[in-house]
């Protein structure tokens, strides 16, 4: 006996699969702010205003980043895509933390 497919799950997975494409865009977005970053930090002179601008940007992206791949986690942790963003998440933006401890509570 085959089941039907409800048209709700087509739905999500097409939703996942837009959610996780704009989390790609994100994730090497956050990237090139940090290379930014810490661009600043390698000048001879150091604006602290536009480190501090710049640390912003980053730490801000990096929690809508975080938000993004909790709630990817969420519907679907074996996704292959989604857990190389995640773990190269943890390793870039983590501060120690390993992927498994960073969503461990969305299980």
């Amino acid at each position: 006996m085959s089941e039907k497919v409800n048209v709700t799950d087509y739905f999500i997975g097409i939703t996942f699969d837009e959610q996780l494409n704009e989390a790609e865009k994100n994730y090497f977005n956050i990237l090139q702010e940090k290379s930014n970053f810490l661009i600043l930090l390698f000048n001879d002179h150091i604006d602290l205003t536009a480190l501090r601008l710049q640390g912003n940007i980053v730490n801000r992206l990096r929690d809508s980043l975080n938000a993004e791949l909790t709630a990817l986690y969420k519907v679907n942790s074996s996704n292959q895509k989604l857990l190389f963003f995640a773990e190269g998440f943890s390793t870039y933006f983590g501060f120690g933390l390993k992927r498994r401890n960073m969503f461990i509570s969305t299980r």
